[in-house]
């Protein structure tokens, strides 16, 4: 490699100048078999023109005896000068001539008459980049001289090595002129040269966990408490549904143990079921220790404090003051919205923190613009301009009143950035023989949306208590008192069927 960065051999600018050379050459036939044709043309219309027009205003005049008129034909076009076509004006502008000189050199052709060829490069896989252009010869021939190359034959695609997409911009740099390739975002590539440092899932010690959490883990669920320790206590678990993503938040943050209290997030009528998991696998975390927020006037003492979303909003300055170390978001898509007053407030709390685990069974409920909060929450640093990635992934386009960002471009390239550094995502259909058989659960619900109280429920409990029924009046009782209580709980199953619907579970 040269000083100026340029890496072609003398092999490449030996069959680029061929090239040039016979370009040149068929220009040159071209246009003067152009410039004859031209000149031919251009004198049979004139004269046809002008016969014409001399015979219509003869027929227009009164008619005279012996009429004779003499006139010569127009001057014939000897020569024509090529001009470039109106489809492509946008290339000769100040901006679209630069680079191109008088004296042609390395492959440079200054001549260039066409619509300047536009290509852009995307990923394929963490290591792997792909190239989309049009049939374009020579840049055929630099892409062939690169040791990773390979050609799809069914896409007609070219794709290279990461480590090689510095060399081919370089040694594209001399066809600036006819073709343009947009290259990968430097973003992208800082992305996955950070993401090349990470330690891998299996090498995080996981012993300083408690034994009973360790115990319950599932081999994926270990390997993805292993992933958010690696990134730093900082991820997005966005598993499917089912597949644990609660106990695999709670290894990540055991890990992180002398950084706490810690501070949990979720939708309200999850809140319980939240407190029933920290004590069923964190033995070393007494029961006192969880302290569940139900109103504004609650206080916020605790090893463990487990908040919703609605609450988190009207106390967010106070949570903020507090200083929280190590915090996890529980259906994090409920952050989709930049402008709402739910991730207004919690953005300032999972910036401060030094571990965020976010957890989404379905990240980016419709388009990924959706993403964009969760991903700059975890990692500021990743695309720090909504605009550069609006352009990228979300197929952003100008319109009159500004921008649109509502579609999708690039969703390969994305989640193969993310996954390679803040997201970890298995579906049960990749993890289906590590599962056990089907389990029931029992769901705790909000008790301040269960009404104890209610005069039927009272009569049901006396009416079951009394020693004097036997046989099938006990067992009418019971059914009239499961009766009773189902009806008392019959909001907080709304509450819960209704929040399920609304987070697309």
């Amino acid at each position: 490699m040269n000083g100026n960065g340029s890496t072609l051999t003398e092999e490449q600018r030996k069959r680029i100048e061929e090239n040039r050379l016979k370009a040149l050459e068929r220009r040159a036939a071209f246009l003067k078999s152009k410039g004859n044709q031209c000149q031919s043309n251009n004198n049979n219309n004139n004269n046809n023109l002008f016969s014409n027009s001399l015979k219509n205003s003869i027929s227009n005049q009164p008619s005279k005896p012996n009429v004779s008129v003499n006139w010569k034909p127009l001057p014939s076009v000897t020569s024509i000068k090529a001009g470039p076509p109106k489809s492509a004006s946008t290339f000769y502008t100040k901006k679209g001539l630069e680079g191109i000189k008088d004296n042609p050199a390395n492959g440079e052709n200054p001549g260039f008459l066409g619509k300047k060829i536009t290509g852009n490069c995307h990923l394929i896989s963490k290591d792997r980049f792909v190239v989309n252009l049009p049939y374009h010869a020579q840049s055929i021939d630099i892409f062939k001289t690169m040791p990773s190359r390979q050609y799809d034959f069914n896409s007609k695609k070219w794709s290279f090595c990461i480590t090689d997409h510095s060399n081919i911009m370089s040694a594209l740099g001399p066809l600036r002129s006819s073709v343009s390739i947009s290259p990968l975002p430097s973003y992208v590539l800082q992305a996955l040269k950070k993401a090349s440092n990470y330690p891998s899932s299996s090498s995080i010690d996981l012993m300083p966990l408690d034994p009973s959490l360790l115990e319950a883990f599932m081999p994926f669920q270990r390997e993805g408490v292993g992933f958010g320790v690696s990134r730093d206590g900082r991820v997005l678990i966005a598993d499917d549904m089912g597949l644990g993503k609660t106990i695999q938040a709670l290894g990540i943050a055991s890990y992180y143990r002398n950084e706490w209290p810690m501070l949990i997030v979720t939708p309200s009528s999850v809140r319980y079921s939240w407190a029933e998991a920290v004590d069923r696998w964190i033995e070393s975390v007494d029961a006192y220790e969880v302290v569940v927020i139900n109103t504004c006037k609650d206080s916020l003492e605790g090893t463990v404090i487990i908040i919703s979303y609605d609450l988190l909003s009207k106390r967010a300055q106070e949570i903020k003051e507090m200083n929280f170390s190590v915090v996890v978001m529980d259906e994090s898509h409920m952050l989709k919205n930049f402008k709402s007053i739910r991730y207004k407030s919690a953005a300032p709390i999972m910036k401060s923190c030094r571990r965020l685990i976010l957890l989404s069974g379905t990240p980016a409920l419709s388009r990924p613009s959706e993403l964009y909060t969760q991903i700059s929450s975890v990692d500021p640093k990743f695309i720090s301009n909504f605009q550069d990635y609006g352009i990228r992934y979300c197929a952003g386009k100008q319109q009159q009143w500004g921008w649109d960002f509502s579609g999708s471009s690039n969703m390969e390239e994305l989640q193969i950035l993310l996954e390679s550094t803040i997201m970890i995502r298995r579906l049960k259909s990749d993890v289906i023989t590590q599962l056990p058989p089907k389990q029931r659960m029992t769901i705790i619900l909000d008790p301040s949306s269960i009404k104890l109280n209610s005069k039927s429920m009272k009569e049901a409990a006396i009416n079951f208590k009394k020693e004097s029924l036997k046989g099938a009046e006990k067992h009418g009782a019971l059914i009239q008192f499961f009766n009773e209580s189902s009806s008392a709980k019959l909001k907080a199953v709304c509450e819960y069927v209704k929040e399920l619907l609304t987070e697309g579970n």
